[in-house]
């Protein structure tokens, strides 16, 4: 009888933990990235948030650039995986070859961004602007938007592999 309500008083008080657990990861730490200590390369991130414009092949995975200015930046062969880019301007950046693989580009400007070959493999999405961006032979699969992500005309993004949200 003890180990039964030993157990059972486990499971009560496993299951608030592990949803703290979740809500941390998907709210904290996975959408908003807030800590920038994950970069593999500081001084990549430092020169990415200074405005440095050539960055082709820089280490930015994991990297904190919420509303980072990177307009026109080349940003090619660069590794961005797991990077929090919320609200940035990537208008006309140069991402060709780039790894983008669960990427943060929520209400991001990639407007006339070239994709090229990019790897946006469960990427973030929601609100971002790719209107007019050039996604040729992009991956796509288990790329989350919504119904405010603006494609390019004639993409098709579900044909992509990109999954929608829908509003509860």
């Amino acid at each position: 009888m003890t180990s039964y309500i030993k157990s059972k008083i486990q499971q009560v008080v496993s299951f608030p933990l592990v949803g703290a657990i979740v809500a941390t990861t998907f709210c904290g730490g996975l959408l908003l990235n807030a800590n920038p200590i994950y970069a593999d390369n500081p001084a990549d991130t430092q020169r990415a948030l200074a405005g440095d414009k050539n960055l082709s092949g820089a280490n930015l995975s994991g990297a904190s650039l919420n509303g980072a200015e990177l307009v026109v930046a080349s940003l090619d062969n660069a590794s961005l995986d797991n990077a929090s880019l919320i609200r940035a301007g990537l208008i006309r950046a140069g991402l060709t070859g780039a790894g983008l693989t669960g990427v943060n580009l929520t209400m991001a400007f990639l407007e006339n961004a070239n994709l090229t070959g990019v790897n946006l493999t469960g990427a973030f999405l929601e609100n971002a602007d790719l209107e007019n961006a050039n996604l040729t032979g992009a991956f796509l699969t288990g790329a989350i938007a919504n119904s405010f992500t603006k494609f390019p005309k004639g993409f098709d993004a579900k044909a992509a592999g990109v999954v929608f949200l829908t509003s509860l």
